[in-house]
C-alpha cells in the first residue's frame, strides 16, 4: 500500500522504477516501526496477520468542551463483534456518532458504514414501505429500477456488446422471469427480516420497538455495510425480539458490529 501511494504521487513528475519504489516503501515502513513507542510496537506485534477494517490510533474525542477519550485506539478486525460498555454520560453514543459520520482523523472514508440508532425518527403518516424507500441508497430507492434491472438480466456472448452483432453461436438464454412475478427490493428485505404482510403498509410510528428494529435491520441490508453500528439495540424489545436480533446479527459474515448496550450477546463479545 505504501508503494502504491508513492507511485501515485510521483508518477506525474518522474519516471517510475517499480523496484526502486518498492525498496523505498519497505525502508520507509521499517523506519516508521523503529520510531514507534514501546506500547505501539507491542500492539503492532500482537496484530500479526489480522485483517483490520478499521485501525485508528491515538484518537482524541471531545464533546461540549469535555474530553471523553484521549490517546485511545480503535481497532476493528473483520468478522468480529465488539461491545462498547460504559456508564451513562461517558461518551458511548458520541463515539458511535463520530464513527458513523467518519468524523475521526484517519477513518477510511471508503469503508461502507451504517448506523442503527437507539430510536427511529419518523414523521407521522409515513408507512413502512415508504420509509424504507426514503432511507435506501439512491440506486435502490425506486422499485421500477430494480424491476428493470432484474427483468433484463440475461447472459451475453463474451466480448459482444448490445451495439454489435456476432455470427458466433449464442449460449442458451436464461428464461426471463415474468415482470408480474418480480418482488420489489423493499418488499424482499422486509420478508427477509420476517415482516408480515399486514404490517408492511402500517405507519412507522405505530410499530412496536421490536418491529421498528426489524425495519431498521431491513434498511441496513439495503446499504450492505462493512461496518454496522448499533446504539442500544435491545432497548424496549421483548425477549422474542432480542432473540431474533441476536440470531440475525450472529448470522452475518464479514460485517463488524460494534454496539452499545448494557446487555451483550452470550460468548460473542470482544471489548475495546
Amino acid at each position: 500500500m505504501c508503494a502504491e501511494w508513492i507511485r501515485a504521487n510521483i508518477s506525474g513528475y518522474v519516471a517510475v522504477d517499480a523496484a526502486a519504489v518498492d525498496a523505498v516503501a519497505v525502508a520507509a515502513v521499517e523506519k516508521f516501526k523503529e520510531m514507534l513507542s514501546e506500547v505501539a510496537k507491542a500492539i503492532l506485534a500482537d496484530s500479526g496477520d489480522k485483517n483490520f477494517s478499521l485501525d485508528i490510533q491515538n484518537i482524541i474525542l471531545a464533546f461540549a468542551g469535555r474530553v471523553l477519550l484521549r490517546k485511545a485506539d480503535v481497532r476493528f478486525e473483520r468478522g468480529h463483534r465488539y461491545g462498547l460498555i460504559g456508564q451513562n454520560g461517558t461518551g458511548k453514543t458520541t463515539l458511535l456518532n463520530r464513527l458513523s459520520a467518519k468524523d475521526i482523523n484517519g477513518f477510511p472514508q471508503e469503508l461502507k458504514t451504517w448506523y442503527i440508532r437507539h430510536e427511529v425518527l419518523c414523521e407521522d403518516g409515513i408507512t413502512v414501505k415508504t420509509f424504507l424507500k426514503q432511507n435506501a441508497p439512491e440506486e435502490k430507492q425506486t422499485d421500477a429500477a430494480i424491476l428493470q434491472a432484474r427483468d433484463t438480466d440475461a447472459p451475453r456472448t463474451p466480448g459482444a456488446s448490445s451495439h454489435t452483432h456476432s455470427t458466433a453461436p449464442r449460449p442458451p438464454r436464461t428464461p426471463r422471469t415474468p415482470r408480474s412475478s418480480l418482488v420489489p427490493l423493499s418488499l424482499q428485505v422486509l420478508e427477509e427480516v420476517g415482516f408480515p404482510d399486514d404490517l408492511k403498509d402500517t405507519y412507522v410510528n405505530s410499530l412496536s420497538g421490536g418491529w421498528k428494529m426489524r425495519m431498521s435491520i431491513a434498511i441496513s441490508i439495503l446499504h450492505e455495510p462493512e461496518l454496522l453500528l448499533l446504539d442500544e439495540p435491545t432497548n424496549h424489545l421483548d425477549r422474542d425480539a432480542i432473540e431474533w436480533l441476536e440470531k440475525h446479527l450472529l448470522s452475518l459474515e464479514g460485517v463488524r458490529r460494534p454496539r452499545n448496550s448494557a446487555q451483550f450477546w452470550r460468548n460473542s463479545a470482544q471489548f475495546f
